[in-house]
């Protein structure tokens, strides 16, 4: 697999040859030498390539990405399908401009360098990046206006020489640099500061490298304006940037509220939220333009403010690093892959937790697609199945505990059950070596030494450029308007996939786990008896990134629930089958399940969720053969699961409830399902067919509100 990052360069070299020997088609022996000249013709024939490639992707079908997501995967032999034709496409443009005049080919290049800076630069903050739909709009609108404006103004326009650096620069500084420092450096670290628990990296070097690249886009965007903008577009780039500093600090301060939680799910808002939050930014940027662009104390006015903005964070910044607890960071601890493909030649008991795998979504698929579930023909479907909390933090803690949560606990509940729970323990007992494959998070340290796989000083460094270009998405989530945020919602994945730590078990990208089991196979050892393997995979979580076929699709727009469902299920398949090659899959045994269900809202009027919340439940016991899939409909939870798992491995299953067989047909008890989120506590009330919304209830225990105050 091949990285994108080299796409740039890749294009650049063609534009590089174009320009040159556009510079030299020009007659005027000073045009090699102005680095400006050289610069926009570079720009110019960049864009061009750029166009042509972004054409082709379209034609292709990656109309909706941009180009470099079109080749986030490009291989060697991509360059030499593009490179020949773009190596004669470059040679060919400066030819064919040359057509229309140097004179007014001239003056297009410049006035297009103009337009394509201030169209890319609103349309990346707008989108989050330009599409090749986009580009190739913008592109020919920016191609026609330089063209009729060539011809119709033929006045060469005035730029800043390189002796005159030290005033663009002392002109963009306020602006530019609180624009950046606060996207850049102030925000992404406030973030880190307020969830350290989130970040999996020292903090050392996730600051170093916020600062290396704020430095580097700064000084690149005052050479870009130096180089590529006449004086007057400078002076206009600067206040409208002044204006979106503003803003943008406005904005998130006062204008967000209390946004929505990025749990994977689509973030929206309502029109006349949108519109009326746009007219505002729209007429700030009107006013400080035109009380600025004329007025020198103004202009001082307006960039006043930016410098106080910068002022203030950092002052913030600076606060809340001094009193940080790094102590937790410094152990760099985690659950890793150890033991995952490893078991034992006696009792195996399996696990797979596939977060969020709704049981209606099984059973949709099932219904579309009986044959695909032929593998789990000695598994029962329990497809009334709830289980005990709605949330991973929570669930997961539970099944591996069966501590039941009280009310009054609030969000304690996670530490609570591990500190008052012997499952684990006894399980040890019995001659089990325990692999936990989950989030650390999800864990506490009073089953560390319980785990075979739980290590200490494990290497973790940040992607260079991915932790950046993260974190800065991050940030204008925050300062955006409501009509752009959109494109700058983030999830934890994208916060885990900035940091390199090949040893550590991923929850939120199930393609590495497939990687090792193709590679390195399953394995038997004889160091232990029995083996427990617990594995939480992402499974039907959003955003959907995982194909049917296990091919990681970027950006999510080829895939859904159901092409990820499968393409999860697929590995899990694939376990099963290395499993019977050696002969362990008869004796094992083995769960398929859910942290929990599909994400539900309270519906206060109606004291009910919006929709049931159901985990996939399908159990194989050792010994355990069918001719086809089992479905049982009998009321069963998470409860249930704990107290097969419990009779399994010979731990007393008097603790732990009934088990699953003993569920019976027709119970009246009551089922719930606790939702713990940030301190909003909902608890859902089932009796009877969990599938019929209407045997469902629910109480608000404990507002979102009273828990921020």
């Amino acid at each position: 697999m091949g990285n994108n990052s080299t796409l740039f360069p890749f294009i650049l070299i063609f534009a590089c040859i174009s320009a040159f020997l556009w510079t030299k088609l020009g007659n005027e022996k000073q045009d090699t030498r102005n680095v400006g000249v050289l610069l926009r013709a570079v720009l110019f024939f960049f864009c061009c390539d750029f166009f042509i490639l972004s054409v082709i992707k379209w034609y292709l079908g990656n109309g909706e990405d941009t180009l470099f997501e079109s080749f986030w995967d490009i291989e060697p032999r991509t360059y030499l399908h593009y490179g020949i034709p773009l190596a004669v496409v470059s040679v060919i443009e400066p030819f064919v401009l040359k057509l229309v005049g140097t004179t007014i080919a001239k003056h297009l290049i410049e006035v297009f360098s103009v337009l394509i800076f201030g169209g890319a630069f609103i349309g990346f903050w707008i989108m989050g990046g330009i599409s090749n739909i986009v580009y190739c709009i913008l592109y020919v609108a920016c191609i026609v206006l330089s063209f009729a404006t060539a011809i119709l103004y033929r006045q060469a326009f005035s730029y800043y020489s390189l002796r005159e650096s030290r005033i663009v620069l002392k002109m963009a500084l306020p602006a530019v640099g609180a624009w950046f420092f606060m996207h850049g450096v102030y925000l992404p670290n406030e973030l880190y500061l307020h969830n350290m628990g989130d970040f999996a990296g020292g903090f050392g070097g996730f600051f170093l490298i916020l600062i290396v690249c704020t430095l580097a886009l700064v000084v690149l965007f005052a050479a870009a304006q130096i180089f590529l903008l006449p004086k007057w577009a400078v002076k206009g780039s600067n206040l409208l940037i002044a204006a979106m500093t503003i803003m943008a600090y406005v904005q998130n301060l006062f204008l967000n509220g209390k946004l929505a939680v990025l749990n994977g799910s689509e973030q929206t808002w309502p029109f006349a939220v949108k519109a009326g939050n746009a007219a505002a930014w729209i007429l700030a940027a009107i006013v400080l333009l035109a009380l600025g662009y004329h007025k020198k104390s103004t202009i001082k006015l307006w960039m006043g403010i930016c410098i106080y903005i910068v002022l203030i964070q950092a002052a913030t910044l600076g606060y809340l690093v001094v009193t940080a607890d790094f102590s937790e960071k410094s152990q760099s601890a985690a659950l890793t892959t150890q033991h995952s493909l490893e078991l034992s030649e006696g009792n195996n008991v399996l696990v797979f937790v596939l977060d969020r795998l709704e049981s209606k979504w099984t059973q949709e698929l099932m219904d579309m697609e009986q044959d695909f579930f032929e593998p789990l023909s000695d598994f029962t479907f329990y497809r009334n199945a709830t289980s005990q909390f709605a949330d991973t933090r929570t669930s997961i803690p539970y099944m591996l505990t069966g501590t039941e949560w009280q009310e009054g606990m609030g969000n304690e509940y996670g530490r609570y059950a591990y500190e008052n729970s012997t499952f684990l323990q006894d399980v040890k007992k019995k001659d089990f070596d325990i692999g936990i494959y989950t989030d650390i998070g999800n864990t506490s340290e009073q089953i560390y030494d319980l785990t075979a796989n739980y290590k200490t000083g494990v290497r973790r460094s940040y992607k260079f450029w991915d932790t950046f270009a993260t974190m800065w998405n991050c940030a204008m989530y925050q300062t955006a308007p409501f009509l752009a945020k959109s494109s700058y919602a983030y999830y934890t994945s994208d916060i885990a996939e900035m940091v390199d730590e090949p040893e550590v078990w991923s929850t939120e990208n199930d393609i590495p786990f497939y990687e090792r089991l193709n590679k390195d196979g399953l394995s038997v050892t004889d160091d232990y008896p029995n083996a427990f393997r617990f594995y939480h995979m992402r499974g039907a979580h959003e955003p959907y990134y995982l194909s049917e076929d296990l091919k990681y699709n970027k950006t999510g727009r080829d895939t859904n629930v159901y092409s990820q469902m499968k393409g999860s299920l697929r590995i899990v398949y694939a376990y099963l089958e290395q499993l019977k090659a050696l002969g362990l899959y008869e004796d094992a045994t083995i769960i398929i399940t859910a942290d929990h269900g599909q994400q539900t809202q309270f519906v206060e009027e109606a004291a009910k969720p919006d929709k049931t919340l159901m985990p996939t439940l399908m159990v194989k016991k050792a010994g355990e053969h069918h001719d086809a899939l089992v479905l049982n409909e009998a009321p069963v939870s998470h409860r249930e699961y704990l107290a097969t798992l419990a009779q399994t491995m010979g731990v007393e299953v008097q603790n732990y409830g009934n088990t699953l067989e003993e569920a019976p047909l027709i119970n009246d008890e009551e089922r719930v399902c606790v939702s713990l989120w940030y301190g909003h506590i909902i608890k859902f009330t089932i009796r009877g067919d969990a599938r019929d919304l209407e045997n469902w209830s629910a109480v608000e225990i404990q507002p979102r509100e009273a828990s921020d105050s």
